[in-house]
């Protein structure tokens, strides 16, 4: 059959290549020169002119993608991107800093460099250009385009609406074929799936998991298992701190999986594997073993089509350059170099099992069908490989290389237990028994996410996206830093980017709001300290030179819920290497930065204290006063360097 004569594709495939394309065309026009921008950007949406085309005339929708929708949205409302619950994640302050960077600077979004204010070019030598925004944005791109036109008020609605827009068509195509209950039976599947953390964590942890019950949002300390050996996280889990990586594996898993046939679809394919980096480089990957299905299936003559021939190879050279540009110093390495092979063999079978195996094990005995079935056999072996070799900083190849295999392995369960389930349970036998074994696995792994649930229930507050200050992804933690930034672009890149009309600069404040042993100033919503002739046992934390910033608002209902409730007038930040604290140490000097609260402040008191000795002792404090917002009011004398133990409150 021609793909001219071929059928159409669904509306529902079609909204969800629209979904994962628009991003990149919006990324080549704005990012790019306008002479290979603009013509790349034509060619994609010309290669998309045949699966696209269609009657695209709305129809009523049925009771089941009604609710589909309704609990798409409020999935969505659970998570931080609706700005209410969840609003500590840690995770979400690189996605925030990432979504305003691009809505406050120029595209291509070059950020200001604070080196460059305290460490200036010799004289008679270029300044070196600032440093690139770099990260795959295929879920940051068309909330930041928003917030580039509108300002930054504008992401309060365009995350929530453009991730619930995502999470919708994940659900609907999870659930397309399902009618009555089955639909709510497939949704719980979607949402609760999870590997069986109940039993792995306390076999591998111990009697260490008891204490962690004690602790605040103790189960989810409990069921916290990125310790462990494989790490194959829940969807609730993976929803909820990493959208980037979520939505793009249920998609392109979903759309291999249901238009496995479709000649249209086959002859984009390459295009749209192409740009699938640009959403996440380590879902990619796990994409990989789905084209081999799809070929082994087909064939290569589909694929033989100019889209897939003359425009995947520029757009994945493009994506790739980006993605690649700068240092990429990340850990790898196969896990025997790391642990004992006595240690493997004990630990890794049972990881395997709890994990996913056993759910495996089961389908392939309630459905024999399955064991014939490429993408299922796919996907297991995808989770047996993926884990044994390691490629981020937490795991991240593994993690998220593994979430197109799991998003296929969910859909098997789902498909057998509400389509399948009847006629499964009237067989009897054996295969009665392994239906029950599945949904008794499945139940073991809902506290997971219940645990993920009242863990972000428990960070309820408010967040807006005008009020988050001046922090970059530059003065984000170093891991992230090193991931996000590229200093050392090519030349190639560079050329092929467009000039920006201007490079974002960050002027110092003409003097210091205190001397000390570090000079503090003030930088908008932040403190700047900055000392010269510093190592790094000045701010190690090895070295117990805790810095301290206590906060007093003007208004303490500006403050979370849950101070407000205990009684926390002040907040309190003690440790270097959380939240706010950053920190950059180059040629003998120190630029830390400690982001301010968005809500007006009355009075700071910062320092550093010895911790190494009993008691500890303050190395230098300041104290300043502020009038309504962050403009100071006084800047009193600076408190002289203090011997003597600190008092109760001091210390508290």
């Amino acid at each position: 059959m021609k793909e001219r004569s071929a059928p159409e594709l669904p509306v529902l495939h079609r909204l969800a290549i629209v979904y994962l394309m628009l991003p990149v065309v919006v990324w080549l026009v704005g990012w790019f020169e306008w002479w290979l921008g603009i013509p790349v950007a034509a060619l994609l949406v010309c290669a998309l002119r045949r699966p696209l085309s269609g009657s695209w005339r709305p129809r009523a929708p049925s009771a089941a993608e009604v609710a589909a929708l309704a609990v798409a949205a409020g999935v969505v409302m659970m998570t931080a991107a609706g700005g209410v619950f969840d609003v500590e994640n840690s995770d979400w302050t690189e996605h925030r800093a990432t979504l305003l960077d691009l809505g406050r600077y120029p595209w291509p979004t070059y950020l200001p460099d604070p080196l460059a204010v305290w460490r200036p070019a010799p004289v008679g030598e270029a300044p070196a250009p600032p440093p690139l925004l770099r990260y795959y944005l295929g879920w940051h791109m068309a909330p930041g385009l928003v917030a580039h036109w509108f300002g930054p008020a504008a992401l309060g609605w365009a995350v929530p609406l453009w991730t619930w827009a995502g999470v919708a068509l994940v659900a609907l195509l999870f659930t397309r074929g399902c009618r009555g209950r089955a639909v709510a039976v497939a949704l719980l599947v979607l949402f609760v799936f999870s590997g069986m953390d109940l039993v792995q964590v306390p076999a591998l942890k111990g009697w260490e998991w008891v204490e962690s019950l004690t602790e605040r949002n103790g189960w989810h300390a409990f069921l916290y298992h990125e310790r462990g050996l494989v790490k194959l996280d829940s969807r609730m889990r993976v929803l909820m701190w990493t959208p980037q990586h979520f939505l793009p594996a249920g998609l392109y898993a979903l759309l291999c999986l249901q238009l496995r046939r479709q000649l249209r679809f086959l002859a984009v394919l390459g295009v749209l594997l192409a740009a699938a980096p640009f959403w996440s480089a380590f879902v990619a990957v796990g994409l990989l073993p789905l084209l081999v299905v799809l070929v082994r299936e087909n064939g290569v003559r589909p694929f033989l089509r100019w889209p897939n021939l003359c425009l995947a190879g520029p757009l994945f050279g493009l994506v790739v350059l980006y993605l690649t540009s700068g240092t990429m110093d990340f850990t790898r390495g196969w896990v025997w170099e790391k642990h004992d092979w006595l240690w493997l063999a004990r630990v890794l079978p049972f990881s395997y099992l709890t994990e996913f195996l056993l759910l495996a094990l089961l389908l392939w005995v309630v459905r024999p069908a399955l064991r014939r079935e490429p993408f299922f056999i796919a996907g297991v072996a995808t989770l047996l490989l993926l884990p044994l070799y390691r490629y981020g900083g937490g795991y991240d190849l593994q993690m998220r290389g593994s979430l197109p295999a799991l998003f296929l392995l969910s859909w098997f369960c789902a498909d057998t237990i509400a389509r399948r389930g009847g006629a499964v349970v009237r067989h009897g036998g054996y295969r009665r028994a392994a239906f029950s074994g599945l949904v008794l696995v499945l139940g073991v792994g809902a506290p997971t996410t219940a645990a993920e649930l009242a863990r972000a229930v428990g960070g309820y507050g408010s967040f807006r996206y005008e009020h988050a200050g001046n922090t970059t992804l530059v003065d984000l933690h170093p891991g992230w830093r090193s991931q996000n930034v590229a200093r050392d672009v090519p030349d190639l890149l560079r050329w092929l980017l467009r000039e920006p009309a201007s490079f974002p600069k960050r002027r110092p404040p003409s003097e210091p709001i205190a001397r000390s042993v570090f000079d503090v100033y003030l930088d908008g919503g932040r403190l700047i300290y900055v000392k010269d002739r510093c190592t790094l046992a000045d701010i190690t934390l090895r070295e117990q030179r805790h810095f301290f910033l206590s906060v007093t608002p003007v208004n303490p209902a500006d403050l979370p819920r849950h101070r407000r409730r205990f009684g926390f007038v002040k907040l309190h930040v003690w440790a270097l290497d959380r939240w706010p604290w950053r920190s950059i140490v180059l040629d003998g000097r120190c630029l830390l930065g400690a982001s301010l609260p968005g809500y007006p402040v009355a009075r700071i008191v910062t320092g550093q204290r010895w911790r190494g000795g009993r008691p500890p002792r303050i190395v230098w404090k300041t104290e300043v006063a502020f009038g309504a917002g962050l403009a100071p009011a006084r800047v009193p004398s600076q408190e002289p360097l203090r011997r003597d133990p600190p008092s109760r409150q001091e210390v508290d």
